[in-house]
């Protein structure tokens, strides 16, 4: 079968044939999901044509497309929807990949409905933690940080309580080196003034 870029390349040809409308450039990567859009509602509608039932009503339309066994291979991958019409969407997960200096598919995710996900690994993942495994789903104190405030506090508490010591050593050191010069200059003082004292 024909490949999406098979097909971005056909449509500028086939929209010129039908609109006159000449263009060099491929189509556009939405062209795809418009494709696929109109391919799902046609199939719906020839569903319900085939069962008998109002084709123009939306809800009809709706009815098939979220129904269990409704999916087709589209343009952009496997096309099928959950029960309130979302499509369930395959996708990749990317990874660099330091050594090559570029992007690389590790993971393909195939969307069972919306709580049951299946992993296809293709490569292992390149995480850029610390330890090289995945970082957790919740950040460690949560995502607006609430969550280690008391941790938090507590370390502030510590380097208040680190600073104030620091600063008491430094103006105790400094008012004992005050001290220990006034001393020796007043010992020289001193000194002088007995080097002019006559014994007698």
């Amino acid at each position: 079968g024909k490949t999406a870029e098979d097909f971005r390349e056909e449509y500028p040809k086939r929209m010129e044939k039908y609109t006159g409308y000449e263009s060099t450039k491929i189509g556009s990567i939405y062209s795809l999901y418009l494709y696929d859009t109109v391919l799902a509602y046609l199939t719906a509608v020839s569903k319900v044509v085939n069962n008998s039932a109002d084709w123009k009503s939306g809800r009809n339309v709706l009815r098939e497309i979220q129904k269990d066994g409704f999916e087709f291979k589209g343009r952009t991958g496997m096309v099928k929807f959950d029960r309130t019409g979302d499509r369930l969407s395959d996708f990749a997960l990317w990874h660099k990949n330091n050594a090559k200096s570029k992007y690389e598919e590790f993971t393909a995710v195939h969307m069972q409905d919306n709580e049951k996900l299946d992993f296809e690994e293709k490569k292992k993942p390149n995480f850029i933690t610390d330890d090289g495994r995945p970082p957790p789903s919740t950040p460690k104190c949560g995502y607006l940080g609430d969550e280690c405030r008391d941790v938090v506090s507590e370390l502030d508490l510590w380097i208040l309580l680190v600073i104030v010591a620091v600063i008491i050593v430094v103006v105790v050191g400094a008012l004992a080196a005050l001290i220990l010069c006034i001393r020796k200059c007043k010992r020289n003082d001193e000194m002088l003034q007995n080097m002019w004292k006559i014994p007698y």
